[in-house]
């Protein structure tokens, strides 16, 4: 997947560098500004085969249901503490027959439950299938990290099937004289998400599901402090999601497929482009054309997020979105001068229906 990206990158620049080439005697250097805004869709002729990528609006704004252990818990210390107290005290005064009364009135919901009103079963024996899931519920980022760690490594050991979909879109370019050539030539390229096809049942073991083509790695960030937002929200129904938001990252490099060890933040969560590769296979293009060498390339990913929602009892995912926005910033040197590019490639991935 990550392959395709940084092939469609590198034609970029060299397009520009060729068709920037040609125009050169009625274009000065000033108009020859790239300015490319891509949507990734890894389903596409061009689309890489081993996703990443994501959704970023998906399901992030549940409200939050975990509020239920709490009142279960304070109903059985109240009763019981009110019970004792009034019972011992009456007998003293009176026959006590009145006064215990009022105290096994006080405590009704105790008595029919069992024998002993202080026990209070009843509030306690509602709480339990609530109570836990919520509790259990992280609410730092540190601890949602190693939640939605815990999830998908365990999702990506134990996935039988799933559903993918990943898509690109060239929604904004300028480059000047040639805006509309390049402009043409992407869109017949590059399709969307209406146009992306379903891969559906897939039964590699979760293996192109992010951020490596690994089988059990579903996470190799544990560095909290890479964490630009997160939260962890209980949807009610025996499920949660975990949202996560990281702080950008210039020039990371993606997740070794052997070691599944990530030298980066977003590498640890995310399938992003490599770097280093494009800056090789740019130069490897560029030394066979005269005077024309690759002078600047930097990646700077920006707001990737990750939405996951997950199973609490089973501790696996339902469905995760990932969208990685990766800012291109580059410059050729050609004869006549030089073009700058400036790009923006955004990469989205889906992955449902999971069966286990």
């Amino acid at each position: 997947m990550m392959k395709t990206i940084t092939r469609i990158v590198v034609a970029l620049m060299l397009l520009s560098l060729v068709l920037s080439f040609a125009a050169c005697k009625t274009q000065g250097s000033d108009d020859n500004i790239v300015k490319i805004s891509l949507i990734y869709d890894e389903n596409s002729p061009y689309a890489p085969v081993n996703g990443g990528g994501s959704v970023i609006n998906n399901g992030g704004s549940s409200t939050n249901n975990g509020g239920g252990s709490t009142p279960a818990t304070a109903a059985p210390t109240a009763a019981p503490t009110a019970a004792p107290t009034a019972a011992p005290t009456t007998p003293a005064d009176n026959g006590g027959s009145s006064d215990t009364t009022a105290a096994t009135t006080a405590a009704p919901t105790p008595t029919e439950n069992n024998n002993g009103g202080s026990d209070t079963p009843a509030p306690s024996s509602d709480a339990p299938t609530e109570a836990p899931a919520a509790s259990a519920l992280p609410t730092d980022p540190a601890g949602i990290l190693a939640k939605y760690k815990e999830v998908m490594d365990n999702t990506k050991k134990t996935v039988r099937t799933y559903d993918k979909l990943d898509w690109m879109i060239v929604s904004e370019l300028d480059v000047g004289a040639i805006t509309s050539i390049i402009k043409g030539i992407m869109d017949g390229v590059i399709k969307g998400e209406d146009a992306a096809e379903l891969q559906d049942n897939r039964d590699d073991a979760g293996k192109q599901i992010p951020p490596v083509n690994t089988a059990g790695v579903g996470c190799g960030l544990t560095d909290a402090s890479a964490i630009k937002s997160a939260s962890c929200v209980d949807n009610g129904n025996g499920t949660a999601t975990i949202t996560i938001v990281l702080n950008d990252e210039l020039n990371p490099e993606p997740m070794n497929e052997d070691s599944g060890v990530s030298s980066s933040k977003v590498g640890g969560i995310f399938a992003c482009m490599s770097q280093s590769n494009a800056v090789e296979t740019v130069n490897g293009y560029a030394d066979k054309i005269p005077g024309a060498s690759l002078e600047k390339l930097d990646i700077t990913y920006k707001d990737c997020t990750v939405v996951m929602t997950f199973d609490t009892a089973a501790n696996h995912a339902t469905e995760v979105n990932y969208t990685t926005p990766g800012h291109v910033s580059g410059s050729v040197k050609y004869l006549f001068g030089s073009i700058n590019i400036v790009a923006c490639l955004e990469n989205h991935v889906r992955i449902n229906d999971m069966q286990y």
